[in-house]
């Protein structure tokens, strides 16, 4: 039930956080009821946000242990899916690789904790199956 939510989680949750991190600094929030933004954010966002919640959910949770490692494993992601954006000129760099940044670090604390959460649950299932 968990790696479902987090594999939600990571696909959309980026994209939304992405679109207000650029609209409301500069306040632009009259484009926040755009179909055609969010459309378009959608679009550009499809693949960076299913590799990331790939590499989040298989890789790097899996495999790090440290939670400060996999929050900033995932920051890092968060900047190097957004290089794209920033070579393609869509959005600036500098606008768009801090975005990037943030984001991965927000959805990442997110995953991770739920990461953690089943971990833990499963820990307890295992611990009452053995006994």
């Amino acid at each position: 039930m968990l790696a479902i939510l987090r594999l939600t989680i990571g696909l959309f949750l980026p994209t939304i956080l992405g679109v207000l991190c650029l609209v409301i600094p500069f306040n632009m929030t009259k484009y926040l009821f755009s179909i055609e933004l969010w459309a378009v954010a959608c679009l550009l966002m499809l693949i960076p946000s299913i590799l990331y919640t790939m590499l989040m959910e298989f890789v790097i949770n899996p495999r790090i242990k440290k939670h400060s490692d996999a929050i900033f494993s995932s920051a890092g992601l968060g900047l190097i899916l957004s290089m794209p954006f920033a070579l393609i000129s869509l959005i600036p760099p500098v606008m768009s690789l801090p975005t990037g940044t943030i984001v991965g670090l927000i959805v990442g604390v997110i995953l991770r904790f739920l990461y953690w959460k089943g971990q833990k649950k499963d820990q307890q299932i295992q611990s009452i199956a053995s006994k």
